[in-house]
Parts: structure tokens; sequence; C-alpha cells
């Protein structure tokens, strides 16, 4: 039982059954179109991107700050 709640990621799982419908089998949902899923968080990500990219580089220009405050904090004294 624990190994199941603990251990499993959902990888071997090749049927699901709800109420009697199978709405997984041989690891494909069956009740949702998984192209067009995927298709809509493409579109949604490339909305996102400019900002993200954005975000990413005010944390670049940061991080050699917050390196060498971590490091003087944490640094081992000799």
């Amino acid at each position: 039982m624990s190994q199941l709640v603990f251990c499993e990621n959902g990888s071997s799982v090749d049927t699901v059954i709800v109420n009697g419908e199978i709405v997984v089998e041989s690891g494909r949902c069956t009740r949702i179109d998984e192209k067009e899923v995927l298709h809509l968080a493409t579109r949604a990500r490339g909305r996102l991107d400019l900002s993200i990219q954005r975000e990413i580089a005010a944390a670049q220009s940061m991080e050699p700050m917050l390196a060498q405050m971590y490091f003087r904090v944490f640094e081992k004294p000799k």
C-alpha cells in the first residue's frame, strides 16, 4: 500500500476506470483531445514568452550579487 501511495508516479498506470467508464486506456486519456490541449498550452506559452524572458533577465542580473551575499554568509571560516 505505501509503495502505491508514496512511490508511484503514474508511469506504470495503463488503464483507469471511473464509475464503470474507461477514462485512461493504454496510458492515454480517452475523454479529452490531448493534441488540442497541447495546442492550447503552446499558444498560452507563446503569450507568456515575452514576460518570461524579462523575468529571466532580471533574475540573471541579480544572480552575481545574491551569490556573493550567500557565500559571505555561509562561507566556512578559514
